[in-house]
């Protein structure tokens, strides 16, 4: 699959994550966090497969909604030499 595919398929899935809406009187915590986690869960796994099918040495995903951060993390190494991790405090240069 090319990468502007993943990256749409990536941005759907987003979007849909996003626009989930639960009823807080019907939904339980403990349930309504099992199924965040297993978006979350399929969501890393999404971007560890983007990253396996590219040659990207790292890259940072954030996911934001109006007032906060819904999901971050770093993939892959700042620095290949040194295999210093790509983390969410890495900073990218543009």
């Amino acid at each position: 699959m090319k990468p502007l595919n993943y990256l749409v398929c990536f941005f759907v899935f987003a979007s849909l994550l996003l626009s989930c809406k639960n009823d807080p009187e019907k939904a339980s915590v403990t349930k309504e966090s099992s199924i965040v986690s297993l978006q979350m869960d399929s969501l890393q796994a999404v971007l560890l497969q983007i990253q396996k099918e590219n040659p990207l040495v790292g890259y940072g995903v954030a996911i934001v909604n109006a007032d906060s951060v819904v999901y971050q993390n770093g993939f892959g190494f700042s620095n290949l030499e040194t295999e210093a991790p790509y983390t969410t405090k890495t900073v990218q240069p543009l």
